[in-house]
């Protein structure tokens, strides 16, 4: 039995039971109420003396379970005397009136009566609207990561108790399944009810209804969470790969979309190939599996799910269609896949040993899903993009008390899902591109392929990891990257330019500024690459502090390309002359070395290392920048500012946005609002965010271009804009005056039958950026109507939440429709009550608000998103004390320059 009571361990199951094979038959699907009937038999190893087993289930209501095997004194099974379930934990236990024996082998077999939810986890349903009949449907998916695969059966829900699975279905006739593996054989089919026999056996009784039965292929060793089923009124489109085999055969890839939609799946059906075949030679280890699926799902609380063999895929991330769909998700959708695949070998083929260790599978799957794209799309700069939208975003996350570690202890089932934020994702992605520089990129990718080779089909550890990575460098890297994974926090570094080189002190970074001796304690080891004006030297800080002779103070960048997941903290004269660098030799100063001095002044500003007058400063020098992505990193910042700064008066807001339109109209303009065939990707992406920003600071010429392109398409033009502006003119038009009129037609525009998922998201954001009080106050009702589905509702939260205008409302919206929240749709998913909760708090930058968000909370249910709650408190008093330090500064720079 497991004795151990650490805060992992609390919430495992007995190790004395132990599957190795499930036998998962679902049938009597009523499609109306939304009911099943299953059977399951596991295979089970016994290492203890036993009368109970205990597996996972929840939301399941057992009928009968046995337990048959050699050891037992009868030749018949023992009938479980005892059925008890423990709602909290998610369990039941099986009572057996005999005794089990150690070393027995034999097999568990339970049947059971579950549900087909409509809540986004287990197995569950999704609405969608027929493409040609208009009519209502469902499809039928699971979403099990990372705790729901007890929704759907009773199981041994832990990701290292991994078996086999033989999985069958019987549906109605005239539908789709698929599953992990290929169907093995498909067939008519009867009704099915299920009844305890004599003596205990367990007998299935059939009655004659036109029903089929697929039986699909076993499939490898997994874990619960990797098994996936689907159902419904599907077509597919389908390719192959040009390299990667199975048993002689090219890999079958399908994209599979319910009627009228699969053409959508074309780009994604391509980069899968493409990806499939670059990561058996980046890995050295063949995909497994003689097929790939991909499904497009209607409803879809996270991004996408890399099951085995059958990938899932909320809409939006996986249906693409050039000239229709707007440019962005090009990038998104490609992304996504490459991310999904690589777990299909980091996670799937190798799996993390408990729920500490996620971060080796989110944060590989995401920096190798990001290297695959770059290695596709040389020319979308990847790793530019990646500083900006992954990086800089951990570092912001990172930088709170309430943060945690990225290998991070797990208290139960509601703390997993908590634990799938961007320190295991973004911050695990960082360290790693940081670790690759250490190594070298070829000696890292070697050491992935023998983890990989070494623990394939198995459970692995952080440990295991770096001990592969070592023997192909040549040093300890755990003892080299154990604080970034371990330990919270990140360092900042303070340059003291002396003359004859740089004094360089490390001490732990906050955004409040405020470090403690006791928060200060670690010691990280640093990368301190230097980019001097005649090349690169490497160094490390392995000390709380140096001097690094020698440097000629010219020229140099420390943690050049931002491999390194830190800040660093310059004197105000050098952040000045990178600005000038920055507009006048980008040769010397890369996009994502611009990127990471952004990122880095803003936030020690915030925190009260730099100021907001210096970061303004060396923002101003940037108007005539080229690169969409640099551009991103800047816009981000400025927003923020405009946001936290935006209680201090109408004149500070209208100065902030002065200075913006100083920096974005001219560029804006320059590039205009068409999009010529045959540029590149990155140049479309400019414009359109370009138009956005200088619309969102008051442009007139782009206001009005706005007005005018609205009301062609409002009367019917279809080709008033391209289809990457679309969300921008909505946001224009109802933040600038727009009328009852123009909400209305806006909203019909992204809620209704036939509208596709990027104009629901550019309509969503649109109404949450009026600043007309009635309008918000038909904005807020859209919440609790069933208008827009639960996964949708954080874009129009977040819009209202930006909107200065809507911030307030919308808090006290919560507030007062609280228990209508928490017990409707959006309260049933934990990732979507947490987005919501957390969407609606994250623009505040007040004390008064803070204090409030405390209180309303104190009494209530927070287990759900407890950790994120605490970090976005952090984060508002964190801009409360910076509004308060920099308020006046920010007040008198804005009048000495004219603003």
């Amino acid at each position: 039995m497991c004795t151990s009571s650490s805060p992992d361990e609390a919430v495992r199951l007995p190790s004395n039971v132990k599957p190795t094979h499930y036998n998962l038959h679902l049938y009597n699907l009523d499609l109306t109420k939304f009911e099943y009937d299953g059977k399951v038999e596991i295979d089970l190893d016994i290492s203890a003396d036993t009368n109970t087993i205990k597996l996972n289930a929840i939301e399941i209501d057992v009928k009968v379970a046995s337990f048959s095997t050699s050891q037992l004194k009868t030749d018949t099974a023992a009938v479980a005397t005892d059925i008890s379930y423990d709602e909290k934990q998610e369990e039941v236990t099986l009572t057996f009136g005999e005794t089990i024996k150690a070393g027995s082998k034999g097999t568990l077999a339970i049947v059971f009566r579950g549900l087909i939810n409509h809540n986004m986890h287990g197995f569950y349903r999704s609405e969608y609207t027929d493409v040609g009949s208009s009519e209502v449907k469902h499809q039928f998916s699971t979403q099990f990561e990372s705790t729901d695969a007890r929704r759907a059966f009773p199981c041994f829900d832990e990701p290292a108790l991994k078996a086999t699975f033989d999985f069958s279905l019987t549906y109605p006739r005239g539908l789709i399944a698929i599953s992990n593996m290929p169907i093995k054989q498909v067939g008519p089919a009867t009704v099915e009810s299920s009844t305890a026999g004599s003596e205990g056996k367990l007998e299935l009784s059939a009655i004659s209804e036109p029903l089929e039965k697929a039986d699909f292929e076993r499939s490898p060793v997994m874990a619960t969470y990797l098994l996936a089923w689907a159902l419904g009124e599907f077509e597919y489109i389908e390719s192959q790969t040009k390299v990667s085999e199975h048993h002689g055969q090219k890999i079958k890839v399908r994209v599979y979309t319910t009627k009228g939609r699969k053409s959508g799946g074309q780009l994604a059906l391509d980069h899968a190939c493409d990806f499939l075949d670059l990561y058996e030679k980046t890995f050295k280890i063949a995909y497994p599996l003689p097929k790939l699926d991909m499904l497009a799902v209607h409803e879809f609380s996270a991004g996408a799910m890399e099951n085995w063999g059958l990938v899932t895929y909320r809409n939006v991330t996986i249906l693409y269609e050039e000239g229709r769909t707007d440019a962005k998700y090009k990038r998104v959708v490609s992304y996504v896949v490459a991310h999904e695949l690589a777990h299909q070998w980091f996670g799937n083929l190798v799996t993390f040993d408990w729920w500490r260790d996620l971060w080796l599978n989110e944060g590989f799957a995401t920096w190798v899903g990001w290297y695959a794209v770059d290695a596709l799309h040389p020319d979308w700069d990847v790793w530019s993009y990646f500083t900006s939208s992954a990086q800089q975003v951990a570092l912001g996350l990172d930088s709170v008390r309430s943060s945690h570690p990225v290998e991070v202890p797990v208290r139960n089932a509601l703390d997993v899902g908590q634990i799938f934020d961007h320190i295991s994702y973004l911050k695990g992605a960082s360290v790693i591109r940081m670790l690759e520089g250490f190594v070298g990129a070829e000696k890292f990718l070697e050491g992935v392929s023998q983890y990989l080779q070494k623990f394939a089909y198995g459970n692995a550890t952080t440990q295991d990891l770096f001990e592969s990575l070592s023997k192909v460098a040549g040093f300890d890297v755990n003892a080299l990257i154990s604080p970034w994974i371990l330990k919270q926090g990140y360092p900042v570094l303070t340059v003291a330019e002396e003359i004859d080189g740089v004094g360089l002190k490390q001490e732990r970074y906050l955004s409040t500024g405020d470090v403690k001796t006791e928060e200060d304690e670690t010691v990280w080891t640093v990368p301190i690459n230097l980019k001097l004006a005649d090349g690169t030297t490497a160094a490390r800080l392995d000390s709380k502090q140096t001097t690094l002779r020698g440097v000629d103070l010219e020229y140099y960048k420390i943690n050049p390309d931002q491999t390194g997941f830190y800040r660093v903290n310059y004197p105000p004269e050098r952040l000045q002359k990178f600005g000038q660098v920055a507009a006048t030799s980008k040769d010397k100063l890369g996009a994502t070395d611009r990127i990471g001095l952004i990122g880095d002044a803003a936030s020690l500003a915030i925190s009260g290392h730099g100021s907001t007058a210096a970061l303004l400063n060396f923002v101003s020098n940037l108007s005539e920048e080229d690169s969409a992505l640099v551009w991103e990193e800047l816009a981000t910042r400025v927003s923020t500012i405009r946001s936290v700064f935006s209680d201090l008066g109408d004149d500070v807001a209208n100065g902030l946005k002065a200075f913006g339109r100083s920096i974005y109209s001219k560029k804006a303009a320059e590039l205009g609002w068409d999009y010529p065939e045959g540029e590149s990707y990155l140049t479309g992406q400019m414009r359109t965010l370009l138009i956005g920003v200088a619309g969102a600071c008051d442009d007139p010429s782009i206001v009005k271009e706005a007005r005018h392109r609205f009301d062609r398409y409002k009367s019917g033009d279809k080709q008033a804009f391209h289809p990457s502006l679309l969300s921008k003119v909505l946001v224009n038009v109802l933040s600038h005056g727009g009328s009852a009129d123009d909400f209305d037609f806006i909203k019909s525009v992204g809620i209704s039958n036939t509208a596709s998922d990027d104009e629901l998201e550019a309509a969503l954001l649109a109404m949450g950026s009026t600043r007309d009080p009635k309008l918000i106050d038909r904005a807020l009702d859209i919440l609790l109507s069933t208008e827009v589905k639960a996964q949708n509702v954080h874009y129009l939260v977040a819009a209202l939440a930006m909107n200065p205008a809507g911030r307030w409302p919308l808090w006290e919206f919560v507030q007062r429709n609280w228990n209508q929240i928490q017990a409707g749709p959006l309260g049933k998913n934990q990732m979507t009550f947490s987005r919501l909760v957390t969407a609606a708090i994250a623009s505040f930058s007040s004390y008064k608000a803070a204090d409030e968000i405390d209180a309303f909370f104190k009494d209530k249910d927070t287990s759900a998103f407890d950790r994120n709650l605490a970090q976005q408190l952090d984060k508002i008093r964190g801009n409360a004390a910076y509004v308060e330090r920099d308020g006046a500064i920010v007040k008198e720079w804005l009048h000495a320059k004219g603003f």
